[in-house]
């Protein structure tokens, strides 16, 4: 969601809030699943239900705030679009004090010089947050529950998004119904979201060969976030290529990389390395055309 839109401003505001109201019920089920289910459990106190709700309206507030303190309006709705999309992506674990203050800088940066840059915003931010959250607060993507319950999950649980993930990126069905409303939104990247989805899964599959259960190949498709990323994150129009063989490409390297990075490493942040791995190669890429002519 971005200038692509200035020609039609209605078209704008109308396809940012529906790609806005998408993520409701995701929001819905982080604040179930990491607030209120826990609490009925006896696994955490009162305060601790909303934890979840406040990642999501410190984005929205910030999103809200920043572009009109820096006189740039026409980036209020990308860049609370792209503040819900991080909010989402993290661990439940993540320090809310160390959230505010690096989402702060980094959307600071955003509206001075990153969003001319094309490197994906959203997932840098994540990786910024989330591997410094990891490295000063050792903070994992498992919360009370997951813990104790030592990760013995069945199908239904991963689609249903009882699984360790984001706050709000493991429900696969949701995450799937999403889809198909932005299908229909103009500009929207289907093509990326259907065959990354698509892709990933099929690698997925090589599972088999190593030996594993069909659960254990449902859980490498549904964990990490990697289904959340392909149909809210890699598609965004700013930071993906716009023509259609570039973007089959770009898709395809994504899948790739993350699936190394999922099945071999067990790497939670590994579709978000693949994004801005490739977003790096294709500047370079872009660098040495220009040089050569």
């Amino acid at each position: 969601m971005n200038n692509i839109y200035q020609k039609s401003p209605f078209k704008y505001q109308t396809c940012v809030l529906i790609a806005i109201y998408t993520l409701i019920p995701l929001i819905l089920m982080g604040f179930y699943k990491n607030g209120i289910m826990l609490y009925f459990k006896d696994l955490v106190k009162l305060v601790y239900i909303i934890k979840p709700l406040l990642f999501v309206l410190i984005a929205f507030a910030l999103g809200m705030v920043l572009p009109l303190i820096f006189r740039q309006k026409d980036n209020l709705k990308p860049l609370i679009y792209y503040n819900l999309l991080i909010s989402l992506c993290l661990s439940i674990n993540t320090n809310l004090y160390l959230y505010a203050g690096m989402i702060l800088a980094l959307d600071i940066m955003y509206l001075l010089f990153l969003k001319k840059v094309k490197i994906n915003f959203v997932a840098l931010s994540v990786l910024i947050i989330g591997l410094t959250s990891y490295f000063v607060f050792n903070s994992s993507f498992l919360n009370h529950y997951e813990v104790i319950n030592n990760h013995s999950y069945g199908i239904i649980d991963f689609l249903l998004g009882f699984s360790v993930g984001g706050i709000g990126t493991t429900n696969i069905i949701l995450i799937l119904i999403a889809l198909v409303v932005l299908a229909f939104i103009p500009y929207y990247k289907k093509d990326i979201s259907i065959m990354g989805v698509a892709l990933y899964a099929i690698c997925c599959l090589w599972g088999l060969v190593a030996g594993y259960t069909f659960t254990e190949i449902v859980e490498l498709v549904c964990s990490y976030s990697v289904i959340f990323a392909f149909v809210y994150i890699v598609p965004i129009n700013q930071f993906s290529p716009k023509k259609e063989n570039q973007r089959y490409i770009y898709t395809a390297f994504i899948c790739f990389i993350t699936f190394i990075s999922v099945f071999f490493f067990k790497c939670q942040f590994g579709v978000y390395i693949a994004i801005i791995g490739v977003n790096i190669l294709s500047f370079f890429e872009k660098l040495l055309l220009k040089k050569r002519k």
